[in-house]
């Protein structure tokens, strides 16, 4: 935002500048301009020629000190009533494209550039508010005119507005002179100029506005009359419980069920182990199934006794061999996830492992894309089970089908398509993560409710206490509710054969995405993917395909479950544009040369669009930081944050 001092003197001096010039050259100017009209006039010249000359002398009327009435009479009297409001309105809007390129050159030369606080953005705002209002009432007055114009360069006026503003208002200022003819340069008629040129914005600002208003009822009453289950009151009871064992049933898939246990490595009853079970239904009879386990070193150091309990596991099972003890991939090792493919690669051929054996990963997402990329390019493929640590890979990276590997420093990963053999969610395993990873977890099982299960959102909006809380019952059903609906998109039909490209699991990434980009401070993947989602329910709610209590309640629920829904990073711009939406065109490259976002339309509801409106955008940035100056300091204790 331009600093308000410097902002006035420049306008002053602007001012003073053109004043100058009228008392200095108007008299001078005036007299030459009218010599040669009358002297084109009798000459008899084509009507052509007096067109362009009078739309040259109307255009260059920010800079010459001639009055814009004169050049409008003459055209009136000289030209038919069709081509002198053509020529009018023409020159008018040249002279405020030239007086508009002139302010923001001033404004290039002078360096002066704009902050980034969202204080500043609120006042840029209510800046380019009060300028629209001046530009439409000053563009029938002398001095004020050009002055107006070329202020709205100086302090970047939003050029799309400015271009409709104008070609508005000059629209009326030449039907005006049209009619009132020699009239329009008497001082008198000044006031009905002012009118005339006020008229056709308001008119369109008021239509669309209306327009707006009956589109927003109508797709409102529309989702009303389609989805009436979702006005029900949520049932305060805990869901019906889920099975333990989710399969997949396409034929694109092989088999891949997902077992939810307790305990998968209990040492009672191991015969009836669904691991075992699973292991021996791959072997042949008789034959020793060779085993390799991978832990992440997390998960071995919140159980110190994890490895010493998976090998005894092993070794009280006929015809299993493990290969050694659990191979632990440290912290480090998985930022880069090359390191674990070098790794793993030569141990796989030492131990001569094929498509017979058996590979364990315990952890969570990253682990699981570098083992499954390493086992799937690894001779003919290695069978690989997946165990999650982390309520986030329990709910999604354990069922999706794309590893993705970042080796290249340009961040483009390399990727691969492959299921695993099974996923086994041991409850036990994942009550031991951190509430950071449970929280982290929270934001996917919302994301999979609002876009896939109206009812399990308004299971979770009643259970939000006990889920922030880390209940173990309701995290569960939780887990096991949204693996179940992540598996079932993944499975479908239409998934694999989506025209759209982009798949609705996507919604919100496009924000988080840049956000952690822009962020300084290492900002929580989580809580960058909760504040994209509620700035995107916020958009669809502005453009009329989310009604406002849905968009509400969305945010209320992460609120609830304690995240903060704000980032400094959100107002960060460039040139007076929201840096943030530098992140559509790189959300683009991802998916082709059409933008293709995934945006609500109502709770378990949605539809691929292929343009943003920038605009629309940033009143959707302010209503997130409205919603977050509210509510920030109601939030629970222990909330989520960067």
């Amino acid at each position: 935002m331009l600093r308000s001092a410097h902002l006035c003197i420049l306008l002053t001096s602007l001012v003073l500048v053109i004043i100058l010039s009228f008392l200095t050259l108007e008299q001078s100017s005036t007299q030459i301009i009218s010599e040669q009209f009358l002297q084109l006039k009798q000459s008899q010249s084509a009507p052509n020629l007096l067109a362009i000359m009078l739309t040259c002398i109307l255009s260059l009327n920010v800079i010459l000190p001639v009055p814009a009435s004169l050049a409008s009479v003459y055209a009136v009297s000289s030209l038919d009533n069709l081509l002198a409001p053509a020529v009018i309105w023409l020159g008018l809007t040249l002279s405020s494209l030239i007086g508009y390129w002139l302010g923001a050159k001033l404004n290039q030369v002078l360096s002066l550039n704009t902050s980034s606080s969202p204080v500043a953005y609120k006042t840029e705002k209510n800046t380019n508010r009060v300028t629209a209002v001046i530009l439409v009432l000053f563009r029938a007055i002398p001095v004020l005119a050009e002055t107006s114009i070329i202020a709205a360069g100086l302090i970047r006026f939003p050029i799309r507005q400015f271009i409709l503003l104008v070609s508005l208002t000059n629209a009326g200022l030449a039907f005006a002179y049209t009619y009132l003819g020699n009239l329009a340069s008497k001082s008198e008629a000044i006031l009905f100029l002012i009118i005339a040129g006020i008229v056709l914005p308001t008119s369109v600002v008021l239509a669309q506005k209306i327009f707006q208003i009956l589109l927003h009822f109508y797709r409102s009453n529309n989702h009303n009359i389609n989805n009436k289950e979702q006005q029900k009151q949520p049932s305060t009871r805990l869901a019906p419980p889920l099975n333990n064992t989710l399969q997949s049933h396409s034929s694109i898939h092989e088999q891949c069920p997902i077992i939810f246990t307790q305990d998968l490595w209990a040492m009672k009853d191991t015969h009836k182990s669904p691991l075992l079970m699973l292991l021996n239904n791959q072997k042949k009879q008789q034959e020793t199934l060779t085993i390799c386990c991978i832990i992440d070193e997390n998960v071995s150091k919140q159980q110190s006794n994890l490895r010493l309990r998976i090998q005894h596991f092993f070794n009280a099972c006929q015809h299993v061999n493990l290969i050694s003890p659990p191979i632990i991939i440290s912290e480090k090792e998985q930022e880069k996830q090359s390191t674990i493919i070098k790794k793993l690669y030569p141990l796989f051929s030492q131990n001569a492992l094929n498509k017979h054996s058996q590979i364990i990963a315990i952890g969570g997402g990253s682990l699981f894309d570098a083992v499954s990329f390493t086992v799937n390019t690894c001779y003919q493929g290695l069978p690989f089970i997946r165990v999650p640590s982390t309520v986030l890979s329990a709910s999604d990276t354990s069922i999706k089908d794309q590893s993705n590997i970042n080796i290249f420093s340009n961040g483009s990963p390399l990727s691969n398509v492959s299921r695993p053999l099974a996923v086994f969610n041991d409850f036990s395993l994942l009550n031991r993560s951190t509430t950071q990873d449970k929280h982290a977890g929270l934001v996917l099982i919302i994301k999979i409710a609002i876009l896939k299960d109206a009812q399990f959102f308004n299971w979770l909006e009643v259970n939000a206490n006990a889920l922030f809380h880390c209940c173990p019952k309701e995290n569960q059903y939780a887990i096991q509710r949204c693996a179940q609906l992540a598996l079932q998109h993944t499975t479908s039909t239409a998934h694999f054969h989506e025209q759209e490209i982009i798949s609705p699991l996507e919604y919100g990434h496009w924000s988080a995405y840049k956000l952690k980009k822009l962020s300084q401070d290492p900002l929580n993947d989580a809580q960058a993917l909760a504040i994209g989602i509620c700035l995107d329910a916020y958009y669809s709610t502005r453009i009329g395909l989310l009604h406002q209590d849905y968009s509400i309640r969305i945010v209320k629920l992460f609120n609830r479950v304690g995240f903060s829904l704000w980032h400094n990073a959100l107002f960060d711009n460039t040139r007076g544009e929201l840096t943030l939406l530098k992140g559509l065109d790189e959300f683009r490259l991802k998916f082709g040369p059409t933008l293709h976002i995934p945006l609500l339309t109502s709770i378990g509801y949605s539809k691929t669009i292929h343009n943003i409106d920038h605009d629309v955008m940033k009143e959707a940035v302010e209503d997130l930081f409205r919603w977050h100056q509210q509510t920030d300091h109601l939030l629970p204790k222990q909330r989520v944050v960067a």
